[in-house]
C-alpha cells in the first residue's frame, strides 16, 4: 500500500515539529545536545526525550506558528503535551541505527497533495491498486473528490477517517546536530548513490558501535544490509560500501555541514539535500 501524506499530515508533520523543536533549542542553548521523539494522534501531540539545555521552550506556540502559514484551523486545533526532560544528559556515545528506505514514484502524488494544502485543502491518501482511501475534512469533500477523479480516473475512491492512527516521528528529525546525526546522514548518502547508480531499489540497514563514537571506522563498525532489492549479492555490497565509504566520524564532519542542514528542507521543497551528491559513484565498480 502506498501512503501519500501532506506536510500537515501523518509522519511528516511529526517530523517538521521535532525539527522545529530542535532548532528552537539550539537557538537559545548553542551546541545543545538533545533526542527527542513527537508522537501524534490527528491533534494531540506528545513530545518526550532529553535535552541538556535548561530553557524550556513554548512548544504550543512553536507548532501553532508553523501551522498558521497554512491553516488557521488546524493551528488553532493542536494540543501538545510536553515531558520532555529539560537539563538532562544525552548518551551521545553509542548508536543503533536502522534506516530503510525504497526507490518510489510518489513525487507526483506528493506534490499533489502538497499543492492543495496551499489552497487550504488538508488531503491524506492510501492508494492499494485500484483503491484510494482518503481522508479530508466534511467542508473539503466535494473538492477533494472532484481532484482525486480528476487525477485518478481509472480508480475507485472511498474516504476513510484517519483519525485514530498513532504517528511518530523518525529518530533522525529529533537529533540535534550532535555526533550520531552525522551516521543518519552517512546512511542517506550511501542510498542515495545505490539508487542512482542502479544498484538498488530498496534497502534497509542496521548500523551500531562498540567502543566509542569516536572510535568507529570501517574496519571495526557493525554494519549491516537487512533486506533490499539489489543487482548485487548483499554481502558483496556490504563489502563495497565498507570499502568506499568513511565512517569515520572526523571524515564525516569534513564532508557534512550540518549548519547548513534543517530537517524541515525535506518537507519544504529545498532543491539539494547535504546527502545528495554523487562524488563516490565512480568508485562503486560493478564486476
Amino acid at each position: 500500500m502506498i501512503e501519500v501524506y501532506n506536510l500537515l499530515g501523518g509522519k511528516h508533520l511529526c517530523n517538521i515539529f521535532a525539527s522545529l523543536i530542535v532548532n528552537k533549542i539550539n537557538e537559545t542553548f548553542p551546541d545543545a545536545n538533545t533526542k527527542i521523539s513527537v508522537i501524534n494522534v490527528r491533534n494531540f501531540f506528545v513530545v518526550k526525550g532529553n535535552t541538556n539545555s535548561d530553557v524550556v521552550i513554548n512548544l504550543s506556540d512553536l507548532l501553532r506558528e508553523f501551522c498558521l502559514t497554512y491553516s488557521e484551523e488546524l493551528a488553532n486545533s493542536i494540543r501538545v503535551f510536553d515531558v520532555i526532560n529539560y537539563n538532562t544528559e544525552v548518551d551521545t556515545k553509542n548508536l543503533i541505527i536502522s534506516y530503510s528506505e525504497s526507490k518510489n514514484n510518489n513525487s507526483t502524488l506528493q506534490t499533489f497533495v502538497d499543492g492543495l494544502v496551499k489552497e487550504g485543502v488538508l488531503l491524506n491518501l492510501k492508494i492499494d491498486d485500484d483503491i484510494i482511501y482518503f481522508d479530508c475534512s466534511e467542508k473539503d469533500l466535494t473538492r477533494c473528490n472532484y481532484d482525486i477523479l480528476n487525477n485518478f480516473p481509472l480508480s475507485r475512491s472511498i474516504r476513510k477517517n484517519f483519525d485514530f492512527e498513532t504517528y511518530i516521528s523518525d529518530e533522525f528529525f529529533g537529533l540535534s546536530n550532535n555526533n550520531e546525526k552525522y551516521y543518519h546522514i552517512l546512511l542517506r548518502y550511501i542510498t542515495y548513490h545505490l539508487f542512482k547508480k542502479g544498484i538498488s531499489s530498496e534497502i534497509t540497514y542496521k548500523l551500531s558501535n562498540i567502543g566509542t563514537i569516536n572510535e568507529i571506522n570501517n574496519e571495526n563498525v557493525i554494519f549491516d544490509i537487512v533486506s533490499g532489492k539489489h543487482i548485487v549479492n548483499k554481502d558483496w555490497l556490504v563489502s563495497l560500501i565498507l570499502d568506499v565509504f568513511p565512517f569515520e566520524l572526523n571524515e564525516l564532519k569534513e564532508r557534512f555541514d550540518l549548519s547548513q542542514f534543517n530537517g524541515c528542507d525535506l518537507y519544504l521543497g529545498k532543491n539539494e539535500l547535504i546527502w545528495e551528491k554523487l562524488d563516490l559513484a565512480d568508485e562503486l565498480i560493478l564486476f
